[in-house]
């Protein structure tokens, strides 16, 4: 089942980015994120209308 993310779902989206970034050349970022960096991107993101399914 597909579903769009929710607020609950930052801290698995958070997991996931940030184990990205320290073990894969995937995401070309050198420092892990925090909870408030992935908050101000759900917001930024419903804000300019992605995942409206």
């Amino acid at each position: 089942m597909i579903r769009e993310a929710n607020e609950k779902d930052l801290i698995y989206i958070l997991e996931i980015y940030n184990d990205a970034i320290l073990t894969t050349t995937a995401i070309y970022d050198y420092k892990a994120h925090t909870l408030d960096d992935r908050i101000q991107w759900y917001e930024k993101k419903k804000q300019d209308g992605y995942c409206k399914w």
